[in-house]
């Protein structure tokens, strides 16, 4: 097949449920400008080689792979995508896909990222390297990613990022986030909580600078005082030690109370 002249590839497979493999290595892709839905709605595809596939003038790859539910690894760390402006649902919703290569991915014009991952099976996701200057809509990014526990956006510039609306909403399994400081002012809810660089607990991504990680809240395992049982005098007073385990515990912080303030006062001193 000769491809050469080829300016659009959108629905070029789509809705072929029979497909299981396909080699495009052999394919000249270097005029097209468009894969919008290429895969669309492949259901039983499970493998793709693109070898030396040319996406150097490829604008858009909106929904590309949308519906392929069979898909459980792709590799598209040979994708050239600096003239990419709309990577929309590429991923939504590939519920098996479990490992994804987009290491080389330059999304420095990428303006629309809407459900890009949404509903995938991914477990971590490390997008420390994509360039956001351009993004303008983060809108359901990682919508219902339940197995999703980690994700990197430590590069992350969302200046002139408008719609971060239901992010990171139905993703039950997340437990960390990387992100820079200025995501805190984006108002974007976790379904966990998280400890800031001032040990400050949030309920919104904050961090410290760029490149920085997000302090993970860590609980307190063992609390153990130094004297359990002790006799005192009227007007007797006497101090007690607590050791908490581990010691980088988030939050430290004791409420000294008496069961019987007629009995025995305490105090923080």
């Amino acid at each position: 097949m000769n491809t050469a002249g080829v300016t659009t590839m959108e629905y070029m497979f789509a809705n072929n449920s029979a497909l299981t493999s396909l080699d495009l290595s052999s394919f000249d892709t270097s005029n097209v400008t468009s894969m919008n839905y290429m895969f669309d709605a492949c259901s039983s595809l499970t493998s793709v080689t693109f070898g030396e596939f040319n996406t150097s003038k490829v604008t858009s790859m909106g929904y590309m792979f949308r519906n392929c539910n069979s898909l459980r690894s792709l590799d598209l760390s040979s994708f050239e995508t600096t003239s990419v402006t709309n990577m929309e649902g590429m991923f939504f919703p590939c519920s098996s896909l479990t490992d994804l290569n987009i290491s080389n991915f330059d999304t420095s014009k990428v303006t629309n990222m809407v459900g890009m991952f949404a509903q995938t099976n991914l477990e971590s996701l490390d997008l420390s390297h994509f360039k956001t200057t351009s993004l303008t809509d983060m809108y359901s990014m990682f919508y219902n990613c339940t197995a999703l526990q980690s994700v990197n956006l430590s590069g992350f510039d969302v200046t002139n990022v408008i719609d971060t609306t239901e992010v990171f909403t139905g993703c039950s399994s997340l437990a960390t986030v990387y992100a820079p400081a200025v995501m805190a002012n984006k108002n974007i809810t976790l379904p966990a909580t998280f400890i800031d660089e001032n040990k400050n607990e949030v309920s919104k991504i904050t961090s410290s600078e760029q490149g920085q990680n997000l302090i993970k809240k860590v609980a307190i395992t063992k609390f153990v005082l130094d004297k359990t049982e002790v006799t005192l005098q009227k007007g007797d007073t006497l101090t007690l030690k607590a050791e908490i385990t581990p010691e980088n515990a988030t939050n430290q912080t004791l409420v000294w109370t008496s069961s019987n303030g007629d009995v025995a006062t305490v105090t923080e001193d």
